[in-house]
């Protein structure tokens, strides 16, 4: 992104973007189902989600930050290369450590306990407070008219350019 000159070359970036995630992220989760025997699946899931929402923080407040100290999106976009490098080199050192993932699981996963009271509390609120009466048909034309007016606003931004 730093090196787009136009907003069709970003936009082509932010696409093979979203295209590399949607190839990369079923091998991810490979990998992490290989490493649930020990730690347990709850714990290894969270603990992914955990990080890729820190990731997805601190990128943004990174070029707030850029963008505070008057730089500009190219500056803030060159900061970001720092953790892209910083990925992958943590992939080359775990490839080199572990060269074959399905050896990080040692027997069988762990077992799975009761749910406890605070969970059936927690399941009771989120019935009652969460649209569950939808047909299909009300849900397709809630996500319709979101499109609608997603595309309408996409219209402006692209007409403003």
């Amino acid at each position: 992104m730093a090196l787009a000159g136009s907003w069709q070359v970003a936009a082509a970036l932010v696409l093979a973007e979203r295209i590399g995630r949607a190839l990369r992220k079923p091998t991810v989760e490979v990998m992490l189902s290989c490493t649930t025997g020990e730690l347990g699946k709850g714990w290894v899931y969270a603990r992914n989600t955990a990080l890729d929402e820190i990731g997805a923080t601190i990128g943004p407040l990174i070029i707030a930050l850029v963008l505070l100290l008057k730089g500009d999106f190219r500056t803030g976009y060159a900061f970001l290369t720092i953790s892209a490098a910083a990925a992958l080199v943590s992939l080359v050192v775990a490839r080199v450590n572990f060269p074959l993932p399905s050896r990080l699981e040692r027997g069988r996963t762990a077992p799975a306990g009761d749910f406890g009271s605070a969970y059936w509390l927690y399941m009771l609120v989120w019935y009652h407070t969460h649209p569950h009466h939808d047909t299909g048909r009300q849900v397709y034309l809630r996500w319709r008219a979101s499109c609608i007016k997603a595309s309408r606003g996409s219209d402006l931004v692209l007409n403003s350019l």
